[in-house]
């Protein structure tokens, strides 16, 4: 690991959550999820198009486009369900 990625991974540790492409960058860091993990498909791979064709660039945009839609709408339920738990966990505290 390069003095870069080794500063990024550190950084990343700072963060609750990263959300990376790849989840070779960030190895070293906790909390770290690709992009295919949030949107539900554990086995997508993203490959990096650089210096490829225009093609490539197009199926990369749209495998990330979709696959970023599906991830969103997980991070808002787990946002979503995670301020009901708290809502719920606030009620309860408030009886004892």
């Amino acid at each position: 690991m390069s003095l870069k990625e080794s500063k990024k991974a550190e950084q990343a540790n700072t963060y609750e959550l990263v959300v990376s492409v790849d989840g070779e960058t960030f190895d070293k860091a906790i909390n770290v999820y690709t992009i295919g993990e949030f949107s539900g498909d554990l086995e997508a791979d993203v490959k990096d198009p650089y210096g490829k064709g225009v093609e490539e660039y197009d199926k990369c945009f749209t495998q990330l486009e979709g696959m970023l839609g599906k991830a969103a709408h997980n991070i808002k339920k787990a946002l979503d369900d995670s301020a009901e738990k708290r809502k719920e966990e606030k009620y309860d505290s408030n009886w004892m």
